[in-house]
């Protein structure tokens, strides 16, 4: 999966909604350096067992109702809920 770098205007949180394609996730728990490694390198681990705690620092978990099926020109947007900041 490609992406384009693009500056976060708030950090992921618990209650976000991620989208995937044409599918839409809740995030349920975040990792102690999900955000970091998300700003510093655009990426990070995303696990969709939808649990309330992460295994690995790095992972960000999803509840959602089916994997995603990715598709060339899709996109990956993060909602974040209220506008946190």
């Amino acid at each position: 999966v490609l992406h384009e770098k693009k500056e976060l205007d708030s950090e992921i949180k618990v209650g976000d909604f991620m989208s995937l394609g044409d599918n839409d996730y809740v995030v349920t728990a975040v990792g102690a350096e999900a955000n970091d490694t998300f700003k510093m390198l655009g990426h990070c681990c995303l696990v969709f067992g939808g649990k309330d705690e992460v295994e690995l620092p790095g992972q960000v978990q999803l509840k959602g109702e089916k994997l995603p099926e990715l598709k060339q020109g899709d996109y990956i947007q993060i909602k974040f809920l209220g506008g946190h900041k």
